[in-house]
């Protein structure tokens, strides 16, 4: 018989968490404040000048007639805010401290003129955003430079509260949640995996200005991670022209250890009843990573950009004594490439916008096997095995790009529009794609078989390898959103969005020229559909094909509202709600276009917060929060089709072969049953208070000068999907 399972379309792959974490993740923080004069009165049309004091670029806002201003979509860093009007003192604050996702407040109160004509305040620089109910932890770059990490930025999350190593979890935990129901993200572009939702796409710390770790208080505006979300967010280009130089190396010449070989325990290959420690001997290895950064201004004032690129080339080789008699050893070359560019345009006063792109690649080729005979470096691999491993390897190109246009309307409103495209591939090289075929049963001896092909029953003359000729996710997502600030009891910071994400694969997973053939030599076969046995003058032989074929795509849009509301100087409020509609195709289209849906009213998401200030000097603050979300998740990815048998009489058959096309009963109810929607009523409950140890001390973690607790409550209900 022969089995095919081609995906004519690639079955439900898309994991809807996946889906729903990539929309518009945080990129820029907000410094607000309000402008007074000596008897406390709000003072309209002041001029606040705020600037990047890294970059020298440059936003200048105006109070409105409540004495209010909002300079906003700010990228991470440090600024100086200078706030000036005729008739009063300038007043300016030299060393706030922004951090990705805060809103910093920089009151100022003018003085009439006098001796001094400006004033300059150090010690009150604000640090810490009095309004968030969001457990996060922030990393600048002046801090994880110094930071003992890996070379990408999620090696930094493990350096926040709730976050942890967990093997068979995936790597990644948070809140004890799995690796593949966290978020990652760079420049607000998912690099999560749509097959598996683990982390898939490094970034390296030269081009990276923030990293952020965010754990609970997710607001509406951001799609619910079961998780966590890990955001990094890169640097840019500014007035001055700045630039590094770097290498990185590392080495078997640099290890004084076996060269990270460490022993293995071999258990005795003749009489599986005994075991010894062996320890296998140096091997060669050496990683380069040379590099540069750069970035400066195109257009003074207008025009900026920032590049980097930072290749990365491994080279190890491994010396295996065999036991067939002789030697022989495995090199593998791997070259890994990051490359990151990005474009900031200045159009108008009103109007920036952001164009990055990161590309990454990983090539290598060579694979290498542990020992696993009975002596040190001694392995059970032939001559054959080895020259085949040699040339085996993967290709992994990977593209991601982020755009992003910011329009100011007036003092009180600012229009955001975001899109970004996230590709990620896989491809396996170096496979001897000949035909494979294998004997279920012996030819020797048989009449009229030559003899090139008389062989045993087992014989082989490849083995069976499946190959991915491609397995591309593409993830395109578009989001606009509109922010107004205004007073009614209190003042309020609404914002409003919508967006849509498509999630796409295209696949090709299965083994070389249509499958691999199996040989019944001097047999006959029964059809389990007619009933008919028959057989050709040698026998019969299968051709299995089981392969992931095809190419689908789901959808999904969402809506939010949310409202940071600052109902005293003391107290504010974080009000939200969020909710989505999402179709997940099927495998048979042609039968089905939808196999699930999940409308409206079924992911609406409430997000609940509220800070409250104690004695108004931000220095004791109680919070609590609520945060519902609805990620769907799929259990197990079927990525299949309805099973196409077919079957080939070896020469000299009486009768035509025989053939059945048609669906496997209840294959389809079977993939279904397989998948599982998993709602988090995921009510994260939580609560603490944050209370400030040293103040006016810089310092760029919520843990820092805080202590805090919170307590988290949650069930997961599960239901047929």
């Amino acid at each position: 018989m022969r089995i095919r399972i081609n995906a004519l379309v690639v079955a439900v792959f898309l994991l809807c968490g996946a889906l729903s974490m990539a929309h518009a993740q945080e990129l820029f923080g907000t410094i607000t404040g309000t402008v007074t004069d000596p008897s406390g009165a709000a003072i309209p049309g002041a001029t606040v000048t705020v600037t990047n004091n890294d970059t020298k670029r440059t936003v200048t806002v105006v109070t409105g007639s409540d004495g209010i201003y909002y300079a906003r979509d700010l990228e991470p860093g440090r600024y100086s805010v200078r706030v000036e009007i005729s008739g009063f003192t300038t007043r300016e604050f030299p060393d706030v401290i922004l951090l990705l996702g805060k809103t910093l407040r920089v009151d100022a109160a003018l003085q009439l003129p006098g001796v001094a004509e400006s004033v300059s305040v150090v010690a009150g620089s604000p640090l810490i955003d009095l309004t968030a109910t969001t457990r996060g932890h922030n990393i600048p770059a002046e801090e994880f430079e110094v930071l003992p990490k890996g070379r990408s930025f999620q090696s930094l999350a493990f350096t926040a509260p709730s976050v942890n190593s967990g093997e068979i979890e995936g790597g990644l935990q948070v809140n004890g949640a799995s690796a593949g129901e966290n978020n990652f993200t760079v420049d607000g572009v998912s690099v999560n995996s749509q097959i598996h939702g683990n982390q898939r796409q490094d970034a390296v710390f030269e081009y990276l200005q923030e990293v952020q770790v965010k754990t609970t208080g997710i607001s509406a505006e951001y799609g619910g991670a079961l998780g966590g979300v890990i955001s990094a967010v890169t640097k840019s280009g500014g007035d001055q022209f700045k630039g590094s130089v770097y290498n990185f190396f590392s080495g078997s010449s640099l290890l004084t250890s076996h060269n990270n070989v460490g022993p293995r325990l071999q258990i005795d290959s003749v009489t599986q009843n005994a075991a010894q420690i062996l320890q296998d001997n140096d091997q060669t290895y050496t990683r380069n990573e040379p590099g540069f950064s750069l970035g400066g201004p195109v257009l003074r004032n207008h025009l900026y950009f920032f590049g980097s690129a930072s290749p990365r080339f491994e080279r190890q080789t491994r010396n295996y004594e065999l036991t067939s008699g002789g030697s022989g050893s495995i090199d593998r070359k791997r070259n890994l490439w990051s490359t990151f560019g990005k474009l900031t345009y200045q159009a108008t006063r009103n109007l920036r916008i952001n164009a990055s792109t990161l590309y990454t690649s990983d090539d290598s080729t060579g694979k290498l096997v542990a020992w696993d005979a009975d002596a040190a470096n001694l392995s059970t691999l032939t001559p054959e095995n080895i020259a085949a491993r040699n040339k085996l390897g993967w290709e992994v190109p990977q593209l991601n790009f982020s755009g992003t246009a910011d329009y100011t309307l007036n003092g009180t409103t600012l229009l955001s529009f975001r899109l970004g495209i996230m590709r990620d591939d896989y491809k396996d090289t170096g496979i001897d794609t000949s035909q494979t075929y294998e004997y279920a049963t012996s030819s020797i001896g048989l009449a009229g078989v030559p003899a090139q092909f008389q062989q045993a029953s087992g014989f082989s003359n490849l083995p069976r390898t499946q190959f991915s000729d491609h397995d591309l996710t593409k993830r395109t997502f578009y989001d606009l959103d509109v922010t107004k600030s205004f007073r009614g009891v209190g003042v309020h910071n609404v914002k409003v969005g919508t967006g849509f994400l498509r999630a796409t694969n295209d696949v090709r997973v299965a083994y070389p020229n249509n499958g691999y053939v199996t040989v019944f030599w001097n047999q006959a076969f029964t059809s389990n559909v007619t009933g008919i046995t028959d057989r050709g003058t040698y026998g019969y032989y299968t051709i299995d094909d089981v392969g992931t074929i095809g190419k689908t795509s789901g959808d999904i849009w969402h809506i939010y509202a949310q409202d940071t509301w600052a109902v005293t100087p003391q107290l504010t409020l974080n009000l939200g709600v969020r909710t989505e509609n999402e179709k997940i195709p099927t495998f048979r289209p042609d039968i089905q276009k939808y196999a699930i849906r999940f409308g409206w009213r079924e992911k609406l998401a409430p997000r609940l917060g509220l800070a409250y200030d104690v004695k108004g000097d931000g220095r004791i603050i109680p919070l609590a929060g609520y945060a519902g979300s609805d990620a769907a998740q799929f259990q197990e990815l079927a990525r299949t089709k309805p099973l196409d048998e077919r079957v080939r009489l070896l020469p000299g058959s009486s009768r035509p072969q025989l053939r059945r096309n048609g669906n496997r009963p209840g294959h389809q109810a079977d993939v279904a049953g397989r998948l599982q929607r998993r709602r988090g009523v995921s009510a994260v409950v939580q609560h603490g208070c944050r209370r400030e140890l040293r103040p006016h001390q810089p310092d760029s973690h919520d843990r820092g000068p805080w202590r805090g607790r919170e307590r988290r409550r949650g069930v997961h209900l599960r239901q047929p999907g």
